[in-house]
């Protein structure tokens, strides 16, 4: 179908290597929106992951993807309320 979009969600504690690994075997279409699942506290990694990211989807973007990035910050303890959190994208 002309209008499926797809959507790939990455739990926190991922390493960004595996996520570009991920993303080049998926064969991901132009139209996807990829999901992070981050610790809602502002660590150095979990800072480092966001730059790292915006930088490669930006790169891809600029070769003709239209690639869309949402950040669901969540409370790692909390398994139950990060689930419920992050389905709401």
């Amino acid at each position: 179908m002309k209008d499926e979009k797809f959507a790939i969600v990455f739990s926190h504690e991922f390493d960004t290597t595996h996520v570009f690994a991920k993303l080049a075997e998926s064969g991901i279409i132009k139209d996807t929106s990829l999901i992070f699942d981050l610790s809602e506290e502002n660590s150095p990694r979990v800072l480092s992951n966001i730059a790292t990211i915006d930088s490669h989807i930006a790169t891809l973007n600029s070769h003709g993807f239209s690639l869309s990035t949402y950040y669901c910050r969540v409370n790692e303890h909390d398994f139950t309320g990060s689930l419920k959190k992050s389905l709401i994208f």
